[in-house]
């Protein structure tokens, strides 16, 4: 009977992934149309399987509370191939993360003005930037999340064009998992902020915003920490 369910959790991980791996082939602007809200079991069976990404029982809970666990503890590459981990929130009061991806026009558009808010935001001190491309990973055939080489490329040579040089994480393993499975990856840009501890701060925000409005964005987000 295990052996049974397992073959059925690892399918229910093939499909689920898959679906929402292929982004390009899925998309109507920015809205992933087939956008993955995975089943309690699938999500269940990979903790089961491979372990909780916070190391902490998260079977049986909703979509935000495997957002958090996707944000609040990872190990992950960046574009350009160094290590990257939850400890990089300690730089800052505030992070805030936006998902996008390399298809997504109004994605790139409010790149050059993220740039430009990166950079005033570093000298302060108090907030910092993080961009998480969704379309630069694959599903092999383990049905294991990893990054795709030419993919990772295109997003670098988006990331030079547009002079958004802050952090850009690669979405592989246990922290691409959880991500999919909270169904944040359904629309982008989609902008998330965490304290220094990783801990969300309000909710996502889904669409692109000009400097202004990020800026006022992020004075809300840091009145209420």
């Amino acid at each position: 009977m295990k052996n049974k369910r397992n073959g059925k959790i690892k399918a229910n991980k093939a499909a689920a992934l898959m679906g929402a791996l292929l982004l390009a082939a899925s998309i109507s602007g920015c809205t992933v149309e087939n956008g993955v809200n995975p089943e309690e079991e699938y999500l269940e069976g990979y903790i089961e399987e491979n372990g909780s990404a916070n190391a902490e029982e998260e079977t049986g809970q909703g979509p935000e509370d495997y957002l958090s666990a996707a944000l609040s503890k990872f190990s992950v590459r960046d574009l350009e191939g160094n290590e990257v981990t939850e400890e990089i929130y300690k730089n800052s009061e505030l992070t805030m993360i936006n998902l996008w991806g390399t298809f997504c026009g109004p994605c790139i558009n409010e790149m050059p003005e993220l740039g430009e808010l990166s950079r005033e935001l570093s000298e302060e001190g108090r907030v910092q930037i993080i961009g998480i491309p969704l379309d630069v990973v694959v599903l092999n055939g383990n049905n294991e999340i990893v990054s795709d080489e030419e993919m990772v490329g295109k997003a670098l040579e988006i990331v030079e064009e547009t002079g958004a040089d802050y952090t850009h994480l690669i979405p592989e393993g246990d922290f691409g998992m959880y991500l999919i499975g909270s169904g944040a990856a359904q629309y982008v840009p989609t902008t998330f902020f965490v304290d220094s501890e990783g801990k969300l701060v309000g909710e996502g925000v889904v669409g692109a915003k000009d400097k202004a409005s990020w800026e006022k964005e992020i004075e809300e987000r840091l009145g209420s920490l």
